[in-house]
């Protein structure tokens, strides 16, 4: 009876039921941070929370002289040290570590340094005898895996008109013919006992230069003690640039007279087009080395002189003999193959031919392909329809 009077007067627009003014929240669940042993061991202490004394009172901040002083504690710029400063006397081995210079035995880099650190302190050579020396040693290192990547060389030069037919097929562009061309390489290449991953050898000596490279670059940065006085002739100072560009201009003409004379295993297989390329090669990169430090430029040198003495070397009959390498052999072509390229010129209008005809063999296959797809379709339609 009540409920149906509330709602007349609710209709009607009589007086509106009053909000009892209760609110039904959502409990919030409070965590409690863990406590410490030591704070359970030596018990808690206990805050007033009703007053304040005077004596425990926190004095008010000033915002603008915490911040001035925040601002007068930052060091200034001029009072960060520039480069690290070594903690290890120059005379003693970890001095280049001590510089960050050297950092374990990962990288060659890292075993450059130490080796060129241990020639210099423990046989007390000036740092430039030291490159010079540390050079000779690795690349001796390398000698034997020279030797059979000449005999290697010597052996292709016994086959080198047999050699020219079959890249001639395998440039021909036709499928079938450099298949069977790529088969019949492996078959003389296995009949004359030649290895081709001996051809590779040259990318060994690859990150020894580069890990030579790096550690005396960082050396020159710094600089290393002694490294701005322990020079040789017109460059004293290894971290230096060559003003001159002697060391550049001595390490181009090493490279190009190596190249002319048939490169480190004195027996190059080049065509003559592009021994042309690499023997101006050298020169050009003048343009690049011409800002590296002395020192840099002075292990170039070094390498290319061995590189060169060791040319000749391989060269020598007295040697060859001594190590049992078979002799290096200029067969003639063979009759009925193309003459070879012997200017640049004819080199790069070849090989435009060779990759104009690939790319005509190469549609002329998928084309057939396709042919043959297609014909293979029509062929199981009509067999459907048949049956």
């Amino acid at each position: 009876m009540n409920s149906n009077i509330f709602l007349r007067l609710l209709v009607r627009g009589g007086p509106r039921p009053l909000h009892t003014g209760v609110r039904f929240m959502t409990p919030t669940v409070h965590y409690m941070k863990p406590v410490s042993p030591l704070v359970t061991m030596f018990g808690t202490k206990r805050f007033n929370s009703t007053s304040v004394s005077a004596a425990t009172a926190v004095p008010a901040v000033d915002s603008a002289g915490a911040s001035s002083e925040i601002v007068t504690s930052l060091p200034s710029l001029a009072e960060i040290p520039s480069k690290v400063v070594s903690t290890v006397s120059p005379d003693q081995i970890g001095y280049l570590e001590s510089l960050d210079i050297v950092l374990g035995y990962t990288y060659p880099s890292d075993i450059a340094g130490r080796l060129l650190e241990a020639l210099h302190i423990s046989a007390g050579l000036p740092w430039w005898a030291s490159i010079m020396v540390a050079c000779i040693v690795v690349r001796l290192a390398l000698v034997p895996m020279y030797v059979k990547m000449t005999r290697n060389m010597a052996k292709l030069s016994h086959i080198r008109p047999e050699l020219d037919v079959i890249s001639e097929k395998m440039s021909s562009g036709d499928q079938r013919a450099m298949q069977l061309a790529t088969m019949e390489r492996k078959k003389l290449f296995k009949e004359n006992d030649i290895k081709m991953r001996y051809s590779l050898t040259p990318l060994i000596n690859l990150p020894v230069t580069i890990g030579f490279y790096r550690v005396i670059l960082r050396m020159a940065e710094y600089p290393v003690s002694g490294f701005t006085s322990e020079g040789i002739l017109w460059f004293q100072n290894l971290a230096a640039v060559d003003s001159v560009l002697g060391l550049q201009i001595i390490t181009a003409c090493l490279i190009a007279a190596l190249v002319k004379f048939g490169g480190e295993a004195g027996a190059s297989t080049m065509s003559p087009p592009i021994k042309k390329v690499m023997m101006a090669a050298p020169f050009a990169s003048i343009f690049i080395t011409y800002n590296f430090s002395a020192g840099v430029v002075w292990y170039f040198a070094v390498s290319a002189f061995f590189s060169a003495f060791q040319s000749a070397l391989f060269r020598s009959p007295a040697f060859r003999k001594w190590a049992n390498l078979p002799a290096i052999t200029n067969r003639p072509p063979l009759p009925g193959s193309k003459p070879q390229p012997t200017t640049i010129m004819e080199w790069l209008k070849k090989q435009q031919e060779n990759s104009h005809k690939k790319s005509l063999a190469s549609s002329e296959y998928l084309s057939k392909k396709l042919d043959n797809i297609e014909k293979r379709k029509q062929d199981s339609h009509n067999f459907i329809k048949k049956h």
